[in-house]
C-alpha cells in the first residue's frame, strides 16, 4: 500500500539534488515524476508519451495517449491549473527531454537512443529509488503508484463516482 502525496511533499521531492542535475537522466526522471503526480497515469502509460504529447502538454495543458487496455484506447490527459503551473515552472526540464527528437519519437528514452523508450523496469526502479529517499524524509511509504492514489483521492472529493471509475478504467 502507498500513501498519498501532498503538494508540499511533492515540492520536497522536486528539491532533491538527484532531480536538479543538468543531465538528461535527471531531466527525464523529473518530468516523469511531474506527469505522474499531475495526471495519475501508470508508469506503463507514461511510456506511451511521444514527443508531440509532451509538446501539447507544454502548450495547451492537454493531450491524448494510447493507453494499455483491452485493445487500443485513447485517454485524455488534462492538466489542472495547478498542474499547468508546475509544468510551466519546470519547462526547461520538459524542453530538455524533447530536444533533438522528432515529434513521433518516444518521450522517455535513453540519452543515446531517441527511437526507443527506456525500459519500464528501469524507469520504475529509477523513480522508486528517488521516492525511497522522499519516503525517509517525510516518513511515508511513497512509490510511483502513490501519485495515482493521490489523484484518485482528490477526484473522489470533488467528482461523482462514475467519473472517478471512468478515470481509473473501471
Amino acid at each position: 500500500e502507498c500513501d498519498v502525496v501532498t503538494l508540499e511533499e511533492f515540492q520536497q521531492l522536486l528539491d532533491l539534488k538527484q532531480l536538479n542535475k543538468n543531465r538528461y537522466a535527471a531531466h527525464r526522471k523529473r518530468v516523469a515524476l511531474i506527469i505522474l503526480y499531475c495526471t495519475g497515469v501508470r508508469v506503463s502509460n507514461l511510456l506511451k508519451f511521444k514527443v508531440f504529447n509532451i509538446m501539447e502538454l507544454m502548450k495547451t495543458g492537454k493531450t491524448k495517449i494510447d493507453i494499455i487496455k483491452k485493445g487500443p484506447k485513447l485517454q485524455d490527459i488534462i492538466l489542472s491549473s495547478l498542474a499547468k503551473q508546475i509544468v510551466k515552472k519546470n519547462i526547461k526540464h520538459f524542453q530538455a527531454i524533447v530536444a533533438q527528437k522528432t515529434s513521433n519519437d518516444p518521450a522517455f528514452t535513453g540519452r543515446n537512443d531517441f527511437k526507443r523508450n527506456v525500459h519500464q523496469n528501469v524507469l520504475k526502479r529509477e523513480l522508486n529509488h528517488i521516492l525511497e529517499k522522499l519516503s525517509i524524509i517525510i516518513n511515508k511509504h511513497i512509490r510511483s503508484h502513490s501519485f495515482r492514489a493521490t489523484v484518485i483521492t482528490e477526484l473522489m472529493e470533488t467528482q461523482p463516482l462514475q467519473t472517478v471509475a471512468a478515470f481509473i478504467g473501471h
